[in-house]
């Protein structure tokens, strides 16, 4: 049995790994806070140190997005979960998108009593989304530019999507068109 668990230990830290998702448990009760070996791997901190306290944890939380993962936790203290994205300062100074997501455990007198969750980091992803943003923006601009009009169809959906000066080439709004 406990060569069983071991190895389900390292099969879930491995998985954790590649996908980049740490998670953590929190005790309200007792303030022990676990955190899972991918989780210090995300915040770029030794395992071997302790789990950081909830106020030094904010610290790596990027200062304009601090107050909105606090009131994150605290709504969630109160019975609203969250998934939320935020922004970290690891412990080597590098700034990583994170996905958190978290529920909350209540006694039966409705008080919180433990608080569990992920934190996926997300920064490859992001990146991947602002360099489209950026190559539509450039795209929308050239067709603009070059007094050209260009569309594509979507068979499956039959529609067309169209980009340029629409009005000034054919005389129809895009509604009209559409």
């Amino acid at each position: 049995a406990y060569k069983s668990l071991k190895e389900s230990e390292t099969g879930l830290s491995e998985a954790q790994k590649m996908a980049h998702i740490g998670n953590w448990e929190w005790n309200i009760v007792t303030g022990e806070l676990q955190w899972s070996e991918e989780m210090y791997r995300i915040f770029r901190l030794d395992p071997q140190e302790s789990v950081p306290s909830y106020n030094e944890l904010l610290n790596y939380v990027h200062p304009e997005d601090r107050e909105f993962m606090d009131n994150s936790i605290k709504k969630a203290l109160k019975g609203e979960p969250y998934s939320i994205d935020y922004r970290i300062i690891t412990a080597s100074g590098e700034e990583r998108t994170v996905h958190a997501k978290s529920e909350v455990i209540f006694d039966e007198k409705s008080i919180p009593i433990i608080e569990k969750g992920i934190v996926q980091d997300i920064t490859e992803r992001k990146k991947a989304e602002k360099a489209l943003e950026l190559s539509e923006e450039r795209y929308r601009i050239i067709t603009e530019q070059t007094g050209q009009l260009v569309y594509d169809y979507d068979i499956e959906k039959d529609i067309a999507d169209l980009a340029g000066n629409i009005e000034e080439l054919t005389g129809f709004t895009p509604d009209e068109l559409g």
